[in-house]
Order: structure tokens, then sequence, then C-alpha cells
């Protein structure tokens, strides 16, 4: 499986959760598909496919017939594939909603880190992500994919997403161990809060290749919007993590102000 149907998975998933299909209804058509995303038939059909796989999807024929969203019980069917290690191996402590990024987690809690670049390139992008982006159609982002290590194993696969407009040459910066850095120290923008989703997905053949687990097996998916002062949104990512290395802390400060 491909990069442009990775993506297409994505990209309808991402559609699903959303709300913009409901579970139980029926997808676009396939060349409404390919024409809203900017691939091939073959490539959407590939894509619908896999998610037949998984089941999250199912194709009805006759009149009314059509790719139709499974509801999310008959969805999860793989997850008895999963196999939860715990023990002897260590777990990376995510803090849900704070702007740092996965290297320095990663090193503050004690772990030798490594990244791999897949991916840095300023590429055209359908509506679905620039629309995050204030835009109505496509437009070109600057994309960058890479998967984090901790102590040689990988623990995440990672795509984020900015506008060139806002940070031109942004490629040119050592933004390698931290996005976030590069943004606050060079841009000068100041990152003001982090909106983050979590969701449970199955893995794909390419991100289970990416991450070492074996294609169904669930992974945490955070999608994350960093916004400014301004509330506008300047950096948008999708991080798939392994779902037996990391742990989500989530903490709420209900403090009274006292000025």
């Amino acid at each position: 499986m491909g990069p442009s149907v990775e993506h297409t998975i994505i990209r309808l998933r991402a559609m699903i959760q959303d709300g913009d299909v409901e579970l139980g209804g029926r997808l676009m058509p396939e060349r409404e598909i390919a024409q809203k995303f900017g691939v091939s038939r073959s490539t959407v059909r590939e894509a619908l496919d896999e998610m037949k796989v998984h089941g999250e999807i199912e194709t009805r024929r006759g009149r009314g017939g059509g790719n139709f969203v499974l509801s999310s019980g008959a969805r999860w069917e793989t997850f008895d594939r999963m196999s939860v290690i715990s023990g002897s191996h260590r777990i990376l402590k995510h803090h849900a909603g704070t702007p740092q990024s996965i290297s320095a987690t990663l090193a503050q809690q004690g772990f030798d880190t490594k990244t791999k670049l897949h991916q840095a390139q300023i590429k055209q992008c359908d509506e679905s992500v620039t629309s995050i982006f204030g835009y109505a159609a496509s437009a070109d982002l600057t994309v960058i994919e890479r998967t984090r290590f901790a102590n040689e194993i990988p623990i995440s696969f990672e795509c984020a997403y900015l506008d060139p407009r806002l940070f031109p040459d942004f490629l040119k910066s050592n933004y390698m161990p931290s996005v976030y850095k590069v943004i606050q120290e060079e841009f000068g923008i100041f990152i003001a809060h982090v909106n983050e989703r979590v969701e449970v997905v199955p893995a794909t053949d390419v991100i289970g290749h990416h991450l070492g687990v074996t294609s169904g097996e669930p992974l945490l998916l955070i999608r994350s919007w960093a916004s400014d002062e301004k509330d506008r949104v300047v950096q948008y990512s999708h991080d798939f993590f392994r779902a037996d290395r990391v742990a989500l802390m989530v903490a709420n400060d209900y403090r009274r102000d006292s000025s």
C-alpha cells in the first residue's frame, strides 16, 4: 500500500470521525472522493478495500448501494490482536494538551531519542486539512512526516502541517528536534493553547511498518491543533502512538483565581 492510499484512508477516517459521514451512513461515490482528495479512482478503491478488511466499511450492491460506515462495535474486530506488554518495558507518559515536543518529552523522561524523517516538503493538500488553516479549497502546505524512537523502539508516527505563508523557509530551520520550538523561537509566535483529540484506530500496513506492529493492531491517534494568542491555528498534526508504549496523562486545575 503506497503513501497516496495511506493518506486517502486517513482523510476518509477523518471525515467519519468529524461527523461528515455518520455511522451507518453512505460515503460519497468513488469518483467524488477521487476529485475531492485529488487522487486516482484506483487509489480510492484500494483505500476502501483496506478499510473493508478492517471492518470499518461495507459495500452494498443494487439500488441504494454503495460504501457504508459500520457501527463502532463492528469496526474494532481486530482488537483481539493487541499484545500489551508491561513490566520490563518502559511507558512514555504523554501529557495531553501541552506545547511540548515528543522528543523533549522523551528526553525529560530519560529515554534515548531518535527521529527518522520520511517526508518534508511543500505540497498541495485537500480542504479536509487546509480548512483547519482557514482555506476554503485545496492549497499548498508544509508537510513533515517522521517516526520517533525511544530507546531504539519506534513509538510514534507523526504527520505535521504548517502554512508556508505564515512560516516561509520553515524547512531550512532545524525543526527535527521540535517544530514547536522553531515556531516560537525563530518565528516569534507564542503557542497559547493546544487542543487534542484522542481516538483508537487500527494500524494500516504502512503505519504498522513504521511502528513495528502488525496491521490491525490498535494505535492511539492524537490529533493536535496548536493556536497562537489570536486563536489562529499555527500547526496541525496527527500522531499515531503505539498503544503498548504510551500512557495519556490529563490534569485539570480547578483552583480559583485569588486576584
